[in-house]
């Protein structure tokens, strides 16, 4: 997901800054935090949590954000106690 510099995601910010005024980040939290399991589990109980790519992720669409001068507004719902931590 990281490549090189997030250029993947740099590129889709600005191709939906071109179509919308506003953008909203969904599951935000896993930015964060998400849960993996193996692809040969028979369902989710043997899964973790894995550490999400946080602030590297986040940093490169601000960059392209404050170049834009689009904000990127956070759903109340999505500030759990681990998000809340990632903003301080």
């Amino acid at each position: 997901m990281g490549g090189i510099d997030y250029a993947w995601w740099k590129a889709r910010m600005l191709e939906n800054m071109e179509l919308f005024d506003v953008i909203r980040l969904d599951h935000f939290s896993g930015l964060v935090r998400y849960y993996t399991v193996s692809a040969d589990a028979e369902d989710g109980r043997n899964g973790k949590w894995s550490k999400g790519p946080g602030r590297k992720l986040t940093d490169a669409m601000t960059e392209v954000q404050v170049k834009t001068s689009h904000g990127v507004p956070i759903h109340p719902r999505c500030l759990t106690p681990h998000t809340m931590a990632y903003h301080r």
